[in-house]
């Protein structure tokens, strides 16, 4: 469904963002209106390590390849079969994840709000069980401790290693497939916004009160190897100087605090990168400016601020080293064009 100017489905987007966004992203502002669904499945296998479920042929469900070509299947799945744990048949098996856990973004945009309907069946089947892998991140652990899921009882974890899993029943959810992470679903930010009002919002030490004054954070990227800046540092030294910005790292920060530290900004500065999915958590009309390196555009942060009604603008930048993999590129940030947004905010 396109965007419409005007509709109450959609956020109040101006003309110029759009513009923007198909400019950059080619891409139209859109609302996933999907229903969330999860689909039942009798004697399935899973793969502990890209949570493939296949049939009792070994045909994999392609709902759950997300983001793996199906070339790569019968692949994964030799590398994998190296024998089958049977899980209890007493439990009715909910998968909590897909192969993009181990990410900020994925785990906060398809396997975190995977718990509404898991909320939701737990009315229906008593005997059911949260199914997720024992290598979680620490930050997956802090989400299901904020949302009070009882690891201990409500949770089987899987260890990650070359066998399959056999289910006698397992449930499935659409988010996992990847149908949400380009387009944002109403259900998933409402879900959002509701367990940062009700469990994570507080006040943070970011910020020193400074009424009359748009508080600007930067998120910087100096401590990743991927997508490198060669300049970051200078774009820092700047944006300290001339605009009083706060720098802010994602890495060893609390969820919480990572939570509360985007909420308080008024306007924020980020490099592409998963730290930026900590937007959800924004304030309506909070100012958010992506850079992007001109050979990695990817519009997934850019339809999350539309959609959440924040002010949304894209810088794009030369990436001076795009051999390999896009992981290695390197590039560098136009100080001046940063200025020439900043003017207009400040």
């Amino acid at each position: 469904m396109s965007f419409q100017q005007g509709s109450t489905l959609f956020p109040k987007v101006s003309l110029s963002e759009i513009e923007a966004l198909k400019k950059v992203f080619n891409i139209d502002v859109t609302y996933n209106l999907c229903p969330l669904r999860a689909i039942l499945l009798k004697d399935q296998y899973i793969d502990p390590h890209w949570a493939l479920v296949f049939d009792k042929e070994l045909n994999v469900v392609l709902q759950s390849a997300y983001l793996k070509p199906e070339s790569l299947v019968q692949e994964i799945l030799n590398k994998r079969q190296k024998g089958v744990t049977q899980l209890s048949e007493k439990f009715v098996y909910f998968v909590g994840y897909n192969l993009g856990y181990g990410n900020y973004y994925h785990w906060c945009l398809q396997c975190l709000p995977t718990l509404i309907l898991y909320f939701s069946l737990k009315n229906i089947y008593t005997n059911l069980k949260l199914l997720l892998p024992k290598s979680l991140p620490d930050f997956a652990f802090q989400y299901l401790q904020i949302l009070n899921v009882d690891l201990k009882n409500e949770v089987e974890f899987i260890v990650v290693d070359e066998r399959l899993y056999l289910a006698k029943e397992m449930i499935y959810p659409s988010l996992l497939g990847g149908e949400f992470a380009f387009e944002a679903s109403i259900s998933v930010l409402n879900f959002s916004k509701s367990y940062f009002e009700n469990s994570i919002k507080k006040k943070s030490s970011l910020f020193s009160l400074n009424l009359g004054k748009k508080r600007l954070m930067y998120c910087a990227r100096l401590d990743s190897k991927n997508r490198i800046i060669k300049n970051e540092q200078l774009l820092i030294n700047h944006l300290k100087e001339k605009y009083h910005a706060k720098i802010y790292t994602n890495t060893g920060q609390s969820v919480k605090d990572q939570a509360n530290s985007f909420h308080e900004a008024d306007i924020i500065i980020s490099p592409h990168g998963a730290g930026m999915t900590n937007i959800l958590f924004c304030k309506k009309g909070t100012t958010i400016i992506e850079l992007i390196p001109d050979k990695y555009t990817n519009p997934c942060f850019a339809t999350l601020a539309v959609h959440n009604e924040l002010k949304y603008f894209p810088c794009v930048f030369p990436t001076i080293t795009y051999e390999g993999r896009q992981q290695d590129y390197e590039w560098e940030i136009e100080l001046s064009s940063i200025d020439s947004v900043l003017s207009k905010l400040i």
